[in-house]
């Protein structure tokens, strides 16, 4: 009482002045705890890189004005609210009300992840420049929305590139090449790609050697013993030789260390031309000689369908295996035990002894993939045998000589003495037979005049 008495105001001013104070602390935690209210600031959006790489991840930085804390953050892309961030504990890490039926959230989709915190909300998005070049973010924190941040994406890597690709047919080769930009000062290893999977690595300290070749992978599979590498610290190269069937539209990208190259599709303007030839390791065509079927092509050859008379008998495969489709059909039982195959990737070749009765006109052709060969017509001759007379029929047909040639004419001319022996010999007769009946005719005469 005597204090208060002394020193009233004093003593009203000190109750005041810490209540004052516990209102500004109070004032103080309440801001800290809903951000922005009653501030005038905006968050600050900043990006790292600051331009960003095609393949590479590229990330955007939302972060308070000083002083300030983030609970809760609204994305947009090119003016469009994509998903929202938070900074609490059981979902920091989580894209949170996805627009998923928007455009500019399905051409990010599968490409980015978040990271937030009190301090910074953070997307990281994985470059991809024909979607993401020139594309516009922002984040907006309550009210207050931040700047404009435009994404500028420029070239990491040149490559792979394919010159007059449309140009490429089986058989033929190309090379990718995997270059960086001038003065990116070249790279040392690089990884290539094969439909979204990495297949095997070059390295430019060993340029002609394939690294770490996934050989299990399918990828790799086809196209291993189609390849070669050359490398050096300006460009890496694959060079591959083209098989219609395994490589239309394959996609082809490079990578050095978390930047991907543009992909390249593989267009192959005609698929396989399968020709069929035939030839003998002897007489062509006569019965019981050997007869070779091959079918070759512009493209290499793994497997091939053989028909006869229009029915597929078999299939060759390499190297020498024989898949029968049917061992009850005419066709196959009619050449069974009479062939055997042969196979490389450039050619398949059936081994048939002839049997004139059975393959005289018998129509074979070959298929690889979807293409069919022309049609071969197995003629057969006639042996020829040591008996004249068949000797002198063969006369009858010029093309049944051997190569094409007339018969010898000693033939001929054996023939013709013949025929005159025959003719003297029958003379012979005949005057025999006259000088006989004339002998007896003057004989009974004579004895009569006695």
């Amino acid at each position: 009482m005597f204090m208060d008495g002394i020193f009233p105001d004093t003593v009203a001013s000190i109750r005041r002045l810490n209540e004052i104070k516990t209102s500004l602390v109070v004032m103080t935690l309440f801001v800290g705890v809903h951000p922005y209210v009653g501030a005038t600031a905006p968050p600050h959006l900043t990006s790292y890189p600051e331009s960003a790489s095609d393949g590479a991840d590229f990330t955007l930085s939302c972060t308070p004005a000083q002083g300030r804390i983030l609970i809760s953050v609204k994305w947009y892309r090119n003016n469009v609210n994509i998903f929202d961030t938070s900074s609490d504990a059981d979902a920091s890490a989580a894209i949170l009300h996805p627009l998923t039926t928007s455009p500019e959230y399905q051409s990010v989709s599968g490409r980015i992840s978040v990271s937030s915190s009190l301090q910074q909300h953070n997307v990281t998005l994985r470059t991809n420049s024909p979607l993401d070049q020139g594309s516009v973010w922002r984040c907006q924190v309550g009210s207050q929305f931040s700047n404009n941040l435009t994404i500028e994406v420029k070239e990491s890597i040149r490559g792979p590139s394919l010159p007059a690709l449309s140009q490429t047919s089986g058989g033929q080769t190309v090379t990718l090449t995997c270059a960086g930009e001038p003065g990116s000062g070249g790279y040392i290893s690089i990884a290539w790609y094969r439909n979204g999977v990495e297949i095997f690595k070059t390295i430019s300290d060993d340029p002609t050697v394939i690294h770490s070749p996934v050989n299990t992978s399918s990828e790799c599979q086809s196209v291993s013993g189609r390849i070669s590498v050359s490398s050096s610290i300006q460009q890496h190269k694959v060079t591959l030789r083209i098989n219609s069937t395994l490589d239309q539209g394959s996609v082809w990208t490079c990578r050095t260390g978390q930047q991907f190259s543009n992909n390249i599709s593989i267009e192959v303007k005609e698929s396989i031309q399968v020709s069929i030839s035939v030839y003998a390791t002897k007489h062509p065509g006569t019965d019981e000689q050997i007869l070779k079927l091959t079918c070759e092509g512009a493209d290499d050859i793994t497997e091939t369908v053989w028909s006869r008379n229009s029915v597929n008998i078999f299939q060759t495969t390499l190297p020498r295996s024989m898949l029968v489709y049917d061992t009850d059909s005419p066709e196959y039982q009619s050449v069974s035990g009479r062939i055997s195959v042969s196979s490389s990737l450039q050619q398949h070749n059936v081994t048939l002894r002839t049997n004139s009765t059975l393959d005289k006109g018998s129509v074979w052709r070959c298929k690889v993939g979807q293409q069919f060969s022309n049609n071969i017509t197995v003629e057969l001759k006639e042996s020829m045998q040591e008996d004249p007379v068949t000797t002198i029929g063969a006369i009858v047909s010029p093309s049944a000589s051997e190569d094409g040639n007339i018969l010898p004419i000693t033939a001929v001319a054996g023939s013709i003495i013949v025929a005159i022996v025959i003719v003297v010999a029958i003379a012979t007769s005949v005057l025999l037979v006259r000088k006989y009946k004339q002998d007896k005719c003057c004989s009974f005469t004579v004895s009569n005049i006695k």
